[in-house]
Parts: structure tokens; sequence; C-alpha cells
């Protein structure tokens, strides 16, 4: 336990590293760029076609036609986020977007990321390696056929430097901007009929300024829908993503939602009651290290890498790094059993309890604290909600391990006449045995055959009270010699 202890302390000191002391540097305050659709467009609530997980859903919510000058306001992957002259706000493609005749390249830590002297980046020579962000001038376009079946457009540039080469049109943004607008965005998660109550009739704006500016704006008769999709509402047993606020004159009117799931947390009692939106919103994502990565997808940094690690020195930093917080997590989890432990030895140090009476305490405390602790853990703190079947799995095994062992030392150690700690060996006998011979018949058919020696044992306990001297004898049957016949 000591060891657990330390690696837990170690995790805990990596966490606060990661969560703490790296901030982002990234630039949040840029203006919109102004760009133009190249054809019919349809737009989406998110950077995505039409469709749902467990964590974003995504839905049509208007067209635009060719020619109609646009705001692009952020970036995602492939996508952009719009804003039209009507008010409507959403997603498209890159490929609707008129290219610009420059572009900042945005995979800056890809080592494909280059000018070649031709533009086929497999047999091309590399002119300049591009380690940062980059404008970069085109000069021309070029689709270049690589198989029957796969067409990679090429740009040739010029680079800051005067360098000139050919570049996939994958490493650059397709529209011309010199520094991408980013939203300084968090995710938030709330039990939905709070929520409901603390903003339901409140102005929009006081909202947007709360959850940051939305991801999309659909305009309907006498008002509109506004979209975010980084807010999460619980409802019993289902999760809720992409939160629509109607407004009328600029007031929250009702919420709807773009999608749900059903998470099985839900139908565990008290799951609602335990759920705390400030748990929710804090600790949510505080062992997520995933989230805290040293550049995001488009190269931006937020830190920069000290220096580069060999593979080996990398695995062996993971294996260390999930050593610890394994053990971190270890000891979250022990939590309630630990508490359950101390309770019930405090209690069997009364002799007028019998052993049945102090197992009650220990099962009863393991079984209670275990299951409200297990449902306040995987409501509250995302990384267990994400692996819910994991953590069921653990609770239940240690709920059992806890009263099995219980079971054992009051049966072993704790003497039943006198009531102390002060049971000891006295020996133990064999007394018999038996072979066994287990068939197992499979679906296909065919059949396996082990053989075995289930043998019984005596085990002689004494008390080592002076006052007391009770001995008892504990029966129990050990397995030995399986093997495959």
């Amino acid at each position: 336990m000591k060891i657990v202890i330390i690696l837990s302390i170690i995790a805990a000191i990596l966490t606060g590293i990661v969560n703490i002391f790296q901030f982002d540097e990234r630039v949040f305050n840029s203006e919109p760029f102004t760009s133009s659709l190249i054809k019919d467009t349809e737009i989406y609530s998110y950077p995505s076609l039409k469709g749902s997980t467990d964590e974003w859903s995504s839905v049509p919510i208007g067209q635009a036609l060719a020619g109609s000058r646009v705001n692009v306001l952020e970036n995602h992957f492939s996508w952009y986020k719009i804003l039209l002259n009507n008010g409507t706000m959403g997603w498209v493609k890159e490929t609707n977007l008129q290219a610009s005749k420059g572009a900042l390249t945005k995979h800056y830590n890809n080592p494909l990321c280059a000018l070649f002297d031709k533009p086929d980046a497999r047999e091309g020579k590399v002119l300049k390696r591009i380690d940062k962000r980059e404008y970069l001038t085109i000069l021309e376009h070029k689709n270049v056929r690589q198989s029957p079946t796969n067409i990679v457009p090429y740009s040739k540039v010029k680079a800051a430097d005067g360098t000139i080469g050919w570049i996939k049109d994958y490493h650059l943004e397709r529209i011309g901007w010199k520094q991408p607008r980013l939203i300084n965005r968090r995710n938030w998660r709330f039990s939905k009929a709070s929520f409901i109550s603390d903003w339901q009739g409140r102005d929009i704006s006081d909202f947007i300024n709360k959850f940051s500016e939305p991801s999309a704006i659909k305009m309907i008769d006498k008002g509109k829908i506004y979209f975010f999709n980084n807010i999460y509402l619980y409802d019993g047993t289902r999760k809720e993503m992409g939160l629509q606020a109607k407004t009328t004159d600029g007031k929250i009117e009702s919420f709807d939602r773009t999608g749900r799931i059903t998470k099985w947390i839900g139908y565990f009692p008290f799951s609602e009651t335990l759920r705390s939106s400030i748990l929710m919103n804090n600790f949510w994502d505080i062992f997520d290290l995933a989230g805290h990565k040293s550049y995001d997808k488009y190269g931006d940094a937020v830190k920069k890498t000290l220096f580069e690690m060999s593979t080996w020195v990398r695995v062996l930093i993971l294996i260390v790094v999930s050593a610890t917080f394994l053990a971190l997590f270890y000891l979250i989890l022990y939590l309630p059993y630990f508490i359950t432990h101390k309770i019930a030895y405090h209690y069997s140090l009364n002799r007028k309890l019998a052993n049945k009476i102090i197992l009650f305490i220990a099962a009863s405390g393991a079984i209670v604290l275990g299951y409200f602790y297990f449902v306040f853990i995987n409501v509250n703190i995302g990384v267990f909600n994400n692996w819910f079947l994991l953590h069921f799995l653990f609770a239940l095994g240690m709920t059992i391990g806890f009263i099995g062992k219980w079971r054992t030392d009051l049966l072993y150690k704790r003497c039943a006449q006198c009531r102390d700690w002060s049971g000891v060996s006295n020996g133990s006998e064999k007394i018999g045995s038996i072979e066994k011979t287990l068939v197992t018949t499979y679906s296909d058919g065919h059949k396996t055959t082990e053989k075995g020696v289930e043998e019984h044992w005596i085990d002689h306990r004494i008390c080592t009270n002076q006052d007391c001297g009770l001995t008892w004898d504990v029966y129990r049957t050990f397995w030995s010699g399986w093997s495959r016949a």
C-alpha cells in the first residue's frame, strides 16, 4: 500500500503540472476573415455531416447560394464556421469556400509538411521544411493522380524567404487569414432540470458571455435558435448533446437538443441526486491528459517541446506514468472500503459484539458506501464515466473481495469466545482428497476434459489470550493438480 500511495502522489503532482502550469498561448482575438462561397452549400450545426456520437451531434440548419459573401469565424480540420449577412451561422466544408491567393500552413508538426521541387511528396526533393506556422503565397494549383482512384491536390507556393516549391493542399488553410480566429471554449455539464430553471427567460447575451460564442445560429420566424456543442445536459438515463436555445427578442424561450444517448449510470438509483454541477465542471477532465497536448491539430503552439526523446525513453515514460495513474485511480476507488474497514475494525474491538454482527457491519458498509461512492464518482468525474464497465467491474470485485476478506479474518483471527483478535495457527491437517473430472461442452459440439484433485483440510486455531485459550477448527477445500486430459 505504501508503494501505491507514493505512486498516487506522483500522479497527482503530474496532473497538477499538466492542468495548472500548461497554459494556452494561442491568439483568440483575431478578426473574422471575409470570403465567399463558390457553390451552393448546406450549412450544419457542427463541423460534420448529419450524424451523432456520444460527444457531438450535427444537423443541417440552412442553405447558402454560390457567390454569397461570408465571414469565416473559426475552423476545425476541413470545416469552417461562417456567418451570413442574414445572421445564419454554421459550418461548411472548406471546398465550398473560395480559395485564397495566400495560405497559412496548418500542420507544421507533420514531417511531410514541406516544399518539394515537384508535385510529388513521394519522389520529390525537399526544398524547405515547414517547422512553424508560415504564410505562403500561392502561385498555381495542380491535381496529381497518384493512382487510378487517388487524386491529390498540390499548390505551387512561395515562402517568405523566397523559396518556391510544391506542397499538398492538405497542409494549407483554405482561406487566407494569417492568424486563425480561435475560440476560448470549454465544455460544460449540468443536470437538465436545474439548468433550464436557471437560464430560461434570461438574455441570450448573458448566456453567450458565460458559455462562449455559439457553434451555429438558425434563423426562424420571430426568433433564432442558437446551437452550443460545448454544453451537455443529463436527464435521468439520457445525455443530451448539441444544446439548442430558442430565443425571441433576445430572450431564451426554451431549450432543446440536437441528439442524445443513453448512459447506463442513469439507471442506478440516486444517480441524479448525487450529480453535482460544481464537480462535473471542475473535475470531469482533470485526469484526461489527452486533452492537454503540446500542439493542437493545426500546429498552434500550446507549449514548446523541450527536446525530442528516443522511442525507448517514450515507452519507459509511458509505463511509469501509466503505473502512477493506475495507482492513483486505485487509491481513489479504494476510499469507501478504507473507511468501511476503519469502522468495522473499530466495532470489532467491542467484545460485546459477535463475529456475525461485525461481518454484517463490514458487508453493509462495503455495499452501501461502495455503491454510493461508485455512483458519485461515475456521474461527476468523466474518466470513470467514460470507462463505466471497467469501473463497475472494479467496484463489484472490490466489494466482493472486501467482504470475503473480512469473513476470512473473522473466522481465523477473532476468537468467538473472548472476541479478541487473538487467533493464531495451531497446525493444519489434510483429511482427504477426491479426484475430480470436469467435462465442458462447447456450442460447436466439441468437448474438453480436465482432471484435478479436490483436497479437504482442517486448519486448527487457538486463542492466545491466557484467560481464554479457546481452540477451534476451520474446514476448507483446496483444488490442485488441474490439467487437461
